[in-house]
C-alpha cells in the first residue's frame, strides 16, 4: 500500500494513527444480487468469538464484486454451520476462506463435515509449520491495495463501511505499527471482506491471470 510504501522504502515519517484503508467509498457500487447459472464464486468467513459477530461474504471471481453479505451473533456452532453451508451452497458451492486463527482444526473438520469447502488461513506466526501462506498484515494490506486500485467493488453495506472507516493503524511503544478496530469497535467485516478479497487472488492465480481492475465508471 503506498502508505506503508513511503513509511518503508522512502523513510517517510508518519503519524501514530490514521486510517488504513482510503477510497472506501470510490468502492461503493451495485447491490448484493442473487448466484447467476455459470458463474464462479469465492467467499470470506470470520467466525464469532466471545461477543463478536460471524460474517460471511461472497464475491464473483470474475467481477470482483460482492453479491452476498451475512452477519449473525449468537447462534451455536451447529447453527452457524448449517447457516454457511446453506448461503455457499446458494452460490454454487463456493470455496470459503476462514480465519482459523485459535479455533483449531476441530471447527475445520466440522465445516468440511457440513459440506463446506473451506480453505483455512492462520493469521499467527505458525503459518509455514501449518502449511497455512500469508499472516494477517499481508491479507489487510491485499484489502488496501484492492480497495485503493479499486479492484474489489461492495454495496453500501452500512457496518462494512463503519467498520473500514474506524481500522487504524496504531505505533506501538516498540515503534512498530499494528493495524486494528479500535477499542470498542469490532473488525468482524473488515477480516471477512479481507478473506474474501484473498480467495480472489487464489482463484485468479489458479486460472493463471492477474487481477483484472474493474472500470470505475460505466455499466456492469
Amino acid at each position: 500500500p503506498e502508505r506503508v510504501y513511503r513509511q518503508e522504502y522512502e523513510c517517510e515519517p508518519t503519524d501514530d494513527a490514521g486510517a488504513v484503508f482510503r477510497n472506501v467509498l470510490g468502492c461503493v457500487h451495485g447491490e448484493l444480487e442473487a448466484a447467476r447459472p455459470g458463474r464462479r464464486y469465492v467467499a470470506g468467513l470470520d467466525l464469532a468469538r466471545v461477543n463478536d459477530w460471524t460474517v460471511l461474504t461472497v464475491a464473483d471471481s470474475e467481477t470482483r464484486r460482492i453479491v452476498a453479505f451475512d452477519r449473525w451473533q449468537g447462534a451455536d456452532w451447529g447453527l452457524t454451520y448449517g447457516r454457511v453451508a446453506g448461503k455457499l451452497r446458494e452460490y454454487g458451492g463456493a470455496v470459503v476462506h476462514v480465519d482459523a486463527s485459535g479455533l483449531g482444526d476441530v471447527v475445520m473438520s466440522d465445516l468440511l463435515r457440513a459440506g463446506v469447502r473451506a480453505t483455512p488461513f492462520v493469521m499467527t506466526g505458525d503459518n509455514a509449520m501449518r502449511g497455512v501462506q500469508g499472516s494477517k498484515t499481508e491479507l489487510i494490506n491485499a484489502l488496501i491495495l484492492a480497495i485503493e486500485r479499486e479492484q474489489l467493488r461492495y454495496p453500501k453495506i452500512d457496518v462494512l463501511l463503519d467498520e473500514l472507516a474506524a481500522y487504524t493503524y496504531l505505533q506501538t511503544k516498540a515503534g512498530n505499527v499494528s493495524m486494528s478496530a479500535p477499542s470498542g469497535y469490532h473488525d468482524d467485516c473488515v477480516v471477512s471482506l479481507a478473506l474474501c478479497n484473498w480467495g480472489l487472488g487464489q482463484a485468479a492465480d489458479a486460472v493463471g491471470r492477474p487481477y483484472r481492475v474493474v472500470p470505475v465508471r460505466g455499466s456492469w
